[in-house]
C-alpha cells in the first residue's frame, strides 16, 4: 500500500497535553494518520486537525474484512459510529453529539438478530425497548429451582438410607460416609448452579437498564461462590453504570485477582479511573488490558501515542 505524502504512521505521533505531534515538532498535527497490521494490511486510517482526531476514523479486520467506523468533531465523538463482526454482520450502531451518545443505540449478534436498542438524550438513557429479555432470566431460575428440588430429594433419601439401613455397625459407619460425601458433593453443585443464575439474572437487570436488581443479584452470586471472577466483573459493570466509580475499582480488582488475564476487567478499571482523574492509573490499565490482547484498547492507545 502507498500513501500520500501528507500521511503519517500513528506510531510516528507523539501525546503532549492531549493533542498528538510529529516527533520533534511544536505544531499540532494536521493531517491524514494510519496504522498497518504487522502484515502490511491496512488497520486504522483517519484524519487529525490541530493534533485531535477529526472527520471519518476507519478501522479493519488484519483480513480486510471493515471493522468499525467512527466521526469526530475536534476530538470529540460527533456523528454515527458502526461496527461489525468480523464475518460482515453489523454489530452496533449509535450516533453522538459533542462527545455524548444521541439519539438511538442499536445491538445485533453475530447472526443479525436484534438484540436490543436503546434510546438517549443529551448522553443521558431514556428508554429502552424490551426485544431481548435475556432468556437467561427466564431458563437458569427454573433451572436452578429444579436442582435445589433435586438436591433436597436426594437428600431426603439419604437421611432415610442412613437411618433405616439394618446392617453391621461398621457398615453403618462406612453407609454414613458415604452419604455425607454425596451430601458435600451435591452441596458444592448446587451452590455453582445457583451462583450462575444469579449471575445471569443480574446480567438480565443489568441489560434492561435496571442497575440496583442487578447489583443486588450479582451479590446473591457472590455469596454463594466468592471465587466467581466474572460476578465481581459484571459486579463493576453495574456500580460504574451508576456512578459509583470507587466500589467498580474493588470489584475490577477483585475479579483481576482472581482472573490475572481478565483484560476485560484491566480495561474497565481504567476507565473507572479515568472518571476518577486518574490518567496514570488509567493508562496503566489500559496497558495491561492491550497486553493482554484487548485489541480495541491496542487500537485507542494507537491512536492516542502510546505503546504497551
Amino acid at each position: 500500500m502507498v500513501f500520500g505524502q501528507a500521511q503519517i504512521n500513528i506510531n510516528n505521533l507523539v501525546e503532549r497535553g492531549g493533542k498528538l505531534f510529529k516527533i520533534n515538532d511544536d505544531i499540532p498535527y494536521s493531517g491524514l494518520a494510519f496504522s498497518l497490521y504487522d502484515g502490511g494490511e491496512k488497520h486504522i486510517e483517519g484524519t487529525y486537525k490541530d493534533g485531535k482526531q477529526d472527520g471519518l476514523w476507519t478501522y479493519w479486520y488484519d483480513s480486510g474484512q471493515k471493522k468499525g467506523e467512527e466521526n469526530y468533531k475536534d476530538g470529540k465523538r460527533d456523528g454515527l459510529w458502526i461496527s461489525w463482526y468480523s464475518n460482515g454482520q453489523k454489530k452496533f450502531e449509535d450516533n453522538y453529539k459533542d462527545g455524548r451518545v444521541e439519539g438511538k443505540w442499536i445491538w445485533w449478534d453475530e447472526n443479525g438478530e436484534k438484540r436490543d436498542e436503546i434510546t438517549y438524550k443529551n448522553g443521558n438513557r431514556i428508554e429502552q425497548s424490551d426485544i431481548i429479555i435475556d432468556k437467561r432470566l427466564v431458563v437458569e431460575a427454573p433451572l436452578a429451582e429444579k436442582a435445589a428440588f433435586e438436591k433436597a430429594a436426594v437428600e431426603s433419601r439419604l437421611a432415610e438410607e442412613a437411618a433405616f439401613e439394618k446392617t453391621a455397625e461398621e457398615e453403618d459407619r462406612l453407609a454414613a460416609e458415604k452419604a455425607k460425601t454425596e451430601l458435600e458433593r451435591l452441596n458444592a453443585e448446587s451452590e455453582e448452579i445457583m451462583a450462575k443464575a444469579y449471575n445471569n439474572m443480574g446480567i438480565a437487570y443489568y441489560n434492561r437498564g435496571k442497575f440496583t436488581k442487578a447489583i443486588e443479584s450479582y451479590k446473591k452470586a457472590i455469596e454463594l461462590k466468592p471465587d466467581y471472577a466474572d460476578t465481581y466483573y459484571n459486579l463493576g459493570n453495574g456500580y460504574y453504570n451508576q456512578g459509583k466509580f470507587t466500589k467498580a475499582i474493588e470489584s475490577y480488582e477483585k475479579a483481576i485477582e482472581l482472573k490475572p488475564d481478565y483484560a476485560d476487567a484491566y480495561n474497565n478499571l481504567g476507565g473507572a479511573y479515568y472518571n476518577l482523574d486518574k490518567p496514570e492509573l488509567q493508562i496503566s490499565n489500559y496497558k495491561e488490558a492491550a497486553r493482554l490482547g484487548d485489541q480495541a484498547v491496542q487500537d485507542w492507545l494507537k491512536k492516542n501515542g502510546y505503546d504497551w
